[in-house]
This record gives structure tokens, C-alpha cells and sequence, in this order.
């Protein structure tokens, strides 16, 4: 659809307050800050010369969504769509950060540069590639997205719930939990701070594999970031040094 047309943006703004007037908190649409703009003509708009078709607006798709964005936000609802980019950044809450974050390093840098303006959430790279289950991988992912500042999630609750039943993957759910309640106490730094500059090794510290993808993908059995909060009751800055410590021997046990 052209997100410039008021029929387009009456529509999800209607199906957004429908949601609303049941009493959902939150809404997310899916596809629009990860989908390229493409030009899209209205026939009586149009008007030849010497029987060329003439350019369309190069900003027609943008402000049309910014524009369809920032209704649904009047409504009190908060926002999240797919993927993330700069051009709707203030009007979506949350981004399903799944794409620009999904390389084989892993390195935060659009955390580096928006934290503290806009949220990012989960990450494609969890372990469904067998019937068993990576203890490693399911702790190395949930470590590092708290340490980036992410939003947990993006994972098949449906795939890993049997797995966290079993009473041999217990510490596995403890760990699950201990950092859902790190990150909820860390929000001010988190969510309302910046990241600074990366954390300096005086020694390295080994690498572990979590999944074998890219061809192969290792991250750090140590996950370390630094949030400065920017605004405070004091009104003092403040730092904390977020860090998760996981041995590779000992991922999985809440630490």
C-alpha cells in the first residue's frame, strides 16, 4: 500500500485503536522501518512531457509513514516495528533489531550511537539448528543482549520452554530470570543512559563457540559494556560498569 494515501493511514490507525479499546498496551507493525522505499503512482496525479513519466516525490513513502507512525502514537500506544533505521527513529519506540545486529561480531554500534534515544530488542542468532538444547548459546545470547543495552527476546518460547522444564536445565531458567530482574534494575543506565567507549582487556579472554553459523560464530566467555546515565535525580552523572561474567565451563549457572 502507499503509505502516503489517507486511506492507508486511516486504516492502521483505525486497527490500532481497536486495539487500544481493548485494552492492549503496545502495538507492532511489522516490515516498515526494514522495508526499502519504492515509488508507487497515482494516475491522477500524474502529467507526461514529451511522453516521459516524470519522477515521483523521493519522500512521498518516508513522511507518509512518519506521518502514519505518529498517529498511532497519539493514541498513547507505543510503538515497535521491524528492524531499525534513522528515518523513523522518533516515531518508534522500540526496533526489532534483528538484521543490522545479526553479523558474525556482533559489535553494538548502533546501540553506541542511539542509546538513550531510541530501544532496540532481541536477536536472530539463537540455536535451533537440532533437537538439543545450547545451553550455551541460549546464555551467551541473553548475556549479551542485557551488556548491549537490548531489549531480551526474539526467541521460540515454544521451542525452548520443554527444554527449560527439565529439571537438569534448571540453572539454565535461573539464569533466564536473574537476567530479566538485572536489566530491570539497570534501566536507567540501560534504556536512559549512553554507552561509552568498549571495555579495554588487559588480558583477553577466551572464546567460545555458540553456534555454527557464519560459517562459525564465537563471542567472548566475557561480556562487559559502560552506560553513563545522562540525567539523574542529583542531577550528577553517575557510571556503571554492566558486566556479566560466564566462565565457558559455566554458562548456564546464575551467577
Amino acid at each position: 500500500m502507499d503509505p502516503s494515501t489517507e486511506y492507508w493511514r486511516s486504516t492502521l490507525v483505525g486497527v490500532a485503536q481497536l486495539l487500544k479499546n481493548l485494552s492492549v498496551n503496545g502495538i507492532y507493525i511489522d516490515q516498515i522501518a526494514c522495508a526499502p522505499p519504492v515509488p508507487c503512482f497515482k494516475h491522477q496525479d500524474l502529467q507526461f512531457e514529451n511522453n516521459i513519466l516524470p519522477a515521483m516525490s523521493p519522500s512521498s513513502w518516508v513522511t507518509g509513514y512518519r506521518r502514519l507512525l505518529s498517529a498511532v502514537q497519539e493514541l498513547g500506544f507505543p510503538v515497535m516495528s521491524e528492524a531499525h533505521t534513522e528515518t523513523y527513529q522518533d516515531t518508534v519506540d522500540i526496533n526489532l533489531a534483528i538484521y543490522g545486529y545479526d553479523a558474525c561480531e556482533h559489535i553494538p554500534l548502533f546501540q553506541a550511537v542511539y542509546s538513550g534515544w531510541t530501544v532496540l530488542m532481541g536477536t536472530k542468532n539463537w540455536d535451533y539448528s537440532s533437537n538439543n538444547f545450547n545451553p550455551t548459546n541460549f546464555a551467551a545470547r541473553l548475556a549479551q543482549l542485557l551488556t548491549d543495552g537490548s531489549s531480551l527476546g526474539w526467541f521460540n518460547v515454544q521451542y525452548f520452554a520443554p527444554f527449560l522444564q527439565l529439571p537438569e536445565n534448571v540453572n539454565q531458567l535461573l539464569f533466564l530470570r536473574h537476567v530479566v530482574e538485572a536489566r530491570s534494575s539497570l534501566l536507567k543506565y540501560l534504556v536512559y543512559g549512553r554507552m561509552l567507549p568498549p571495555v579495554d582487556y588487559i588480558v583477553l579472554p577466551p572464546s567460545v563457540t555458540i553456534a555454527d553459523k557464519c560459517p562459525v560464530l564465537q563471542v567472548r566467555v566475557l561480556f562487559a559494556s559502560n552506560f553513563k546515565i545522562t540525567q539523574c535525580d542529583s542531577g550528577a552523572s553517575d557510571l556503571l560498569g554492566c558486566t556479566v561474567r560466564r566462565a565457558a565451563d559455566t554458562y548456564g549457572k546464575p551467577w
